[in-house]
């Protein structure tokens, strides 16, 4: 879909109601330096935020559970919605999980690669949020919320600003993240693929 003049790529993950439950229960049981804790606020070059838990520090691991269970599924469904825009493959690089609970936020951050996005695992409309907050790349002082649903699947270009609202309830939310790189084959040609 094109929101805002963006091009923002939703879809329903369908392996969700068949992993969402393991994959919370493994989420949920991974270990977690307290040092790392986001019981607080940081900043790291203008990049504040507080999570509950998070796993960005072992991003590129493929051993880690939770990736076993649903890293592949994730990356293929990935790879798939940008195919059906005329890439002829793709490669996730990184992928990693986030949680969040009451007053937890991630603030406007951009990402590296060529897009990224949002896998919505855990959000509970006991959390009185739409979505992630983006700010349009055409008119930076208009920002909108998509409106997602657990289970969506979401890809956008790494350089458009978003956010993560800060929680307002008691419910935790849960996403995975990840970074892709397209890839366009030397011999494409524009105008003349899937017409």
């Amino acid at each position: 879909m094109n929101i805002e003049n963006m091009l923002i790529l939703k879809n329903k993950f369908k392996y969700h109601k068949d992993v969402k439950n393991k994959l919370l229960k493994i989420i949920n049981e991974a270990p977690f330096p307290l040092d790392e804790s986001n019981n607080k606020t940081h900043t790291k070059g203008g990049d504040n935020h507080s999570f509950y838990k998070h796993d960005w520090n072992d991003c590129l691991n493929k051993n880690r559970q939770w990736y076993k269970l649903t890293g592949k599924k994730i990356s293929d469904e990935l790879i798939a919605m940008l195919k059906k825009i005329n890439y002829d493959d793709a490669v996730v690089h990184e992928m990693w999980f986030q949680q969040y609970k009451l007053n937890d936020f991630h603030g406007w951050h951009l990402h590296g690669r060529n897009f990224t996005g949002v896998y919505y695992v855990d959000f509970s409309e006991k959390l009185k949020q739409k979505g992630t907050e983006f700010i349009n790349i055409g008119n930076p002082k208009n920002k909108f919320v998509l409106d997602v649903e657990e289970g969506d699947i979401i890809i956008f270009p790494s350089n458009i600003w978003h956010r993560s609202p800060k929680i307002k309830s008691n419910s935790i939310k849960a996403i995975i993240s990840y970074n892709i790189e397209s890839i366009i084959n030397e011999n494409w040609k524009p105008y003349t693929r899937n017409t």
